[in-house]
């Protein structure tokens, strides 16, 4: 029986909508400069610096999705790592933008809690998605055939292990 190994299954499903993820996240970076070069001219100094840091959280994924994708093009023993570490960093930047809109429509009056758990609650899905992609890159036998590892643990000592990576 061949062994699960090679680009097939979950990975090319893991590899086409991570594509269609760098699209949109090239959107909503395009959609957070235009939103800067609107703010600007408010004055608001606090308005400026939120909307500044969602502009870099957008650019830093943006950029860290594409590089992900080409180590993946590429067949990298370092593609599982990477992209289960951006997996852990994109929960982050779901919470942090989650933040950062829910500072941005607070009334001056509000807590800043009454609007960020309303917020942060429509977003557990993608938190929860992001979290099975992560299980995925470390516990798939595909991903340690296909890599020679998976991600946060090296290669395995056993038979499998000394497959090579397609390459």
């Amino acid at each position: 029986m061949e062994p699960e190994r090679g680009f097939r299954g979950w990975l090319v499903f893991f590899y086409v909508t991570s594509c269609v993820g760098a699209a949109l996240r090239a959107y909503w970076l395009f959609q957070a400069g235009a939103t800067l070069r609107l703010v600007i001219g408010t004055g608001s100094a606090s308005l400026i610096g939120v909307v500044a840091v969602r502009t870099l959280v957008h650019a830093g994924m943006l950029i860290a999705t594409i590089y992900g994708l080409l180590l993946f093009a590429k067949a990298d023993r370092r593609t599982p790592t990477f992209w289960g570490a951006l997996l852990v960093a994109s929960i982050a930047s779901f919470i942090v933008l989650d933040a950062l809109v829910s500072l941005q429509t607070t009334a001056v009056d509000a807590p800043f809690a009454t609007a960020f758990w309303p917020v942060l609650r429509a977003g557990l899905p993608a938190i929860a998605l992001q979290l099975a992609w992560m299980v995925y890159w470390i516990r798939s036998v595909r991903v340690r055939l296909t890599f020679g590892s998976t991600a946060f643990i090296g290669r395995a000592a056993s038979p499998a292990s000394s497959i090579s990576p397609v390459t």
